[in-house]
């Protein structure tokens, strides 16, 4: 066959409409036409040569009508078909296109140029669908057809492949059945929007694959009559990938302070550790007839030395605790002076041969935010601020730190210093990723960049004002957070006034540390403590009179997370008698149970006070329990 040519292959069983046809093409020397009289040497034709469209008369002795489109149209990609008819009936027009027919042509209005233009333009149509079709089947992304009665309309292979459901399933399902369900409201939202005529540029939610796990999609999508015509890019790995370089970056910015951090902790542990061995010393040596006021006061001074010395070292693990998080994803409201001074108890001994540090602090709204990423945004500036300034005249160097609300409602966080300031050209390029203006293996350039993003990622700005020789100043605004407050970092006090007594067991793999807490409990409640979880997993489902139950989350045999699993499986309710205890979690598996369950927990190590709150208000809340049952 001719290139440029269009092959047209015929099927007409009269010949006088044949011979009709052949005469208005002939003009044309671009087509080349071949005649067959009924469909069964059609597909004979279309399975050996390669035609570009079909002329179909609907009148054939072994046709169905409309069917013999359905059939001639599977037999070839890309096959163009015009009907030919003898009527003008518009009724049947209108049903071959829906049929899949391509135009339609009355064979009693049939001249050259009516007939070549309805074959250019058939061919150049399924041309098109073609190319589309192809788009469609081939491309990675997600692409899809949907409803606004909330229904996909078409898919790709590729929601198939990503998602893992069939077409079946996903036609038969309404789109929100396979959203994360903290992504229902936003998605509903912005299905609304577009239901007004607005197009979504940048949308990201989480669809539910068919093995239970999620996808991180990011849509664009454009409304036409009651359809919306998307396409999605999975973004998972992607998002993966981002949460880790925050992540290490995070731990890069505590491992430049490691050496700080060991002397903060050293340095308290050394005068509490010393404390406590000289009062055991002292209390070996005194005859108990003898406790002088001078050596109780002496006695007392070193006591609250060492407990002075441990709450130094409790900050500084709660500050390495905020910034070694790996939950770049939650969010809620968050207190940013507790974060901020968490960040300045890390960087302190990086900014001390400096500068002398100067905080201005107000009072400030809570901001919703992640308290990890928010760290890490100060704890880099500070870092910044004091390597900006050279080491040996900290008298006269400052850096200064506000806290405050700006005529907006909105949080407002300054951090100004006297350090060696920057060009307007490095000013310009300082939240460029890989920008650095420090040394070979000091900085990777990525910390201004990351800070840039987390603060606008919570709807912030990040702004810089600075001169080469006159120090810096970064200022950032946070929005007003909408939400309901979460549980505040200082201790609470429960007053009770109820003198029930309950029955407690310790779980804990720590002997020294269940005593302690059996100690703290005193004489108030029956108390007991077990430092084997299977002993006491045993002890629990045999004898369940306890009311209250202290439990480490991380123990060896069983952990806390499998004493609560096999509790809730007793049926019983006994696992909501738990208080977990946990140092930290740091396996995927402890985080994500934290993150779910919404048992009381007590964050190591704690204070009498934190505790006996905490044993308050259980009981307060047992007492009420009791009563109501019994009314």
């Amino acid at each position: 066959m001719l290139k440029n040519k269009k092959y047209i292959l015929l099927i007409e069983d009269n010949p006088g409409d044949a011979r009709l046809v052949a005469e208005a093409l002939k003009p044309s020397p671009r087509y080349n036409l071949k005649t067959v009289e009924c469909i069964a040497d059609a597909v004979r034709e279309l399975e050996n040569s390669n035609w570009n469209a079909i002329l179909l008369d609907l009148s054939l002795p072994d046709s169905e009508g409309l069917e013999a489109i359905k059939l001639l149209r599977g037999k070839k990609l890309g096959l163009a078909v015009v009907v030919l008819t003898g009527t003008d009936q518009t009724e049947v027009a209108v049903n071959a296109l829906k049929e899949g027919a391509d135009d339609f042509l009355s064979k009693n209005r049939m001249n050259p140029e009516v007939l070549e233009r309805s074959l250019r333009y058939a061919i150049k149509k399924k041309q098109s669908e073609v190319e589309r079709d192809l788009f469609f089947s081939v491309s990675l992304d997600l692409i899809c057809v949907a409803g606004f009665d909330g229904y996909f309309k078409r898919i790709n292979p590729a929601c198939i492949d990503i998602l893992g459901y069939t077409p079946e399933e996903m036609y038969a399902r309404p789109m929100i059945e396979f959203l994360h369900p903290d992504d229902l409201e936003s998605t509903v939202g912005e299905i609304s929007r577009q239901a007004k005529g607005i197009p979504a540029l940048s949308f990201e939610n989480r669809y539910r694959c068919k093995n239970g796990s999620y996808k991180d999609l990011s849509w664009k999508s454009v409304p036409v009559g009651d359809k919306m015509y998307a396409t999605a890019r999975d973004i998972t790995e992607q998002k993966m990938m981002k949460n880790q370089l925050l992540h290490a970056d995070r731990m890069a910015a505590v491992g430049t302070l490691a050496a700080g951090v060991a002397h903060e902790i050293n340095n308290p542990l050394c005068y509490s550790l010393t404390n406590l061995s000289l009062i055991l010393e002292d209390l070996e040596k005194v005859d108990p007839d003898d406790l002088l006021p001078d050596k109780l006061n002496s006695i007392r001074k070193k006591v609250v030395q060492a407990l002075d010395g441990i709450v130094r070292v409790k900050d500084v693990v709660n500050g390495l605790k905020i910034f070694s998080r790996n939950d770049e994803e939650k969010k809620g409201p968050v207190n940013l002076e507790y974060i901020l001074n968490s960040a300045i108890n890390m960087a302190m001994h990086e900014i001390q041969p400096r500068a002398k540090l100067i905080k201005k602090f107000s009072a400030t709204p809570l901001v919703t935010g992640n308290e990890g990423r928010l760290g890490q945004v100060f704890l880099n500036l500070l870092i910044n601020a004091a390597q900006a300034i050279p080491e040996g005249n900290a008298e006269n160097e400052s850096i200064t730190l506000r806290m405050g609300t700006d005529s907006e409602g909105r949080a407002l966080i300054e951090l100004e210093d006297t350090g060696v300031g920057m060009s307007e050209a490095t000013k310009a390029r300082i939240f460029d990723p890989f920008f650095t203006t420090k040394p070979v293996g000091l900085g990777t350039g990525l910390g201004l960049s990351i800070c840039h993003g987390i603060v606008t990622s919570f709807g912030g700005t990040i702004a810089v004002d600075s001169k080469l020789g006159k120090g810096a100043s970064f200022k950032i605004t946070l929005p007003k957070s909408i939400e309901a407050p979460r549980e505040e970092h200082e201790d609470e006090i429960f007053e009770v006034q109820n003198k029930r007594r309950l029955k407690i067991l310790v779980v804990d793999d720590e002997i020294l540390l269940a005593e302690t807490i059996v100690a703290m409990i005193g004489n108030k409640h029956d108390a007991e403590m077990n430092c084997n979880s299977r002993k006491a997993l045993d002890l629990i489902l045999k004898h369940p009179k306890y009311d209250l139950i202290f439990c480490d989350l991380m123990m060896p045999g069983l952990t806390g997370m499998d004493i609560y699993e096999k509790l809730k499986k007793d049926g019983r309710g006994l696992e909501t008698r738990l208080i977990f205890m946990t140092g930290g979690a740091f396996t995927p598996k402890a985080v994500e149970f934290l993150q779910k369950n919404e048992n009381i927990r007590l964050e190591k190590p704690f204070n009498v006070k934190t505790f006996r709150s905490i044993l308050d208000n259980f009981k307060e809340s047992v007492s009420a329990s009791s009563d109501k049952a019994k009314s």
